[in-house]
């Protein structure tokens, strides 16, 4: 039991540093491309690359008429994420597509961007973060993702030298307590 919560607060830590950098990065990479089509890169990226993955061990599956919920959302299950991925793209690509865009200047850092939010922030983050509601109570990891922003304020502040504020520093004082707040219940309940 010990090695599976270990793991998971791995997940956890691996999830909020994934995200919350993201968040930077996607501020960097929007200079350079539209938000629509940013949208349409990394979910094209994370459709290939969670493919790839399942292909890989053994979990890829086609989507029977059972699986529709799902696949349109109605619930999450590692073999159908591609198919989600897909209904998101047909919804995207159109709008990206007619919609008033405006164009995309490619170089390598936009390439490496794209590559991170798909394959990285949208893929295996997802992945974490389905295994991580397995593993934990759902309050932990809802709390535990809320140090998403904590974290993407914090990495945005430094990397994108953008203002820390009082009202930011309090919001962030109140998330982390509420996680210590959880953990520290969660102790004093089982003992």
């Amino acid at each position: 039991m010990q090695k599976v919560l270990s793991s998971a607060w791995f997940l956890l830590v691996l999830v909020v540093v994934i995200w919350s950098a993201n968040w930077p990065i996607m501020k960097i990479g929007l200079r350079s491309i539209d938000p629509a089509w940013f949208t349409v890169a990394r979910l094209l990226i994370a459709f290939i690359a969670i493919s790839i993955l399942l292909k890989v061990i053994g979990r890829f599956k086609l989507p029977h008429k059972q699986d529709l919920p799902v696949v349109f959302g109605a619930g999450t299950v590692l073999e159908l994420t591609p198919w989600q991925i897909l209904v998101a793209l047909i919804i995207v690509v159109p709008m990206a597509w007619f919609g008033d865009t405006r164009p995309t200047i490619w170089s390598n850092e936009l390439v490496v961007i794209l590559l991170y939010n798909g394959v990285l922030a949208t893929g295996l983050a997802q992945w974490a973060s389905m295994r991580l509601t397995q593993l934990l109570p759902a309050v932990t990891v809802s709390l535990g993702f809320l140090l998403v922003p904590v974290a993407g304020v914090l990495l945005s502040t430094i990397l994108l030298d953008e203002a820390f504020t009082v009202t930011l520093a309090i919001g962030m004082a109140l998330i982390i307590s509420g996680l210590l707040f959880q953990l520290n219940w969660q102790r004093f309940r089982s003992s």
